[in-house]
């Protein structure tokens, strides 16, 4: 069985190890592919995520000063934004 009024939000890329060059490449082909559903925010990698799992909390109670909260941020922004949008159509 399956929901035929299912539709994605978005595609997250996160976990990003922004010095590898295979990471640009990567985001250039998913572009190229997925531009209409990409959130326009990704996650790049940081320690900050890992301690927050260690310590069984969020990053803006961790952390909220750090920039991994940001991206967080941006990215709960453009969820509402999406949502709003795939709300009214």
């Amino acid at each position: 069985m399956h929901n035929d009024s299912l539709r994605i939000l978005g595609l997250l890329p996160n976990d990003l190890d922004l010095r590898s060059g295979l990471v640009s490449d990567m985001q250039e082909k998913f572009e190229d592919v997925y531009s209409d559903i990409l959130f326009e925010t990704a996650i790049p990698w940081r320690s900050k995520v890992n301690e927050v799992a260690t310590h069984g909390t969020n990053i803006m109670e961790y952390d909220g000063a750090a920039d991994a909260a940001s991206y967080y941020l941006n990215l709960a922004d453009e969820v509402v934004e999406r949502s709003r949008v795939a709300t009214a159509a």
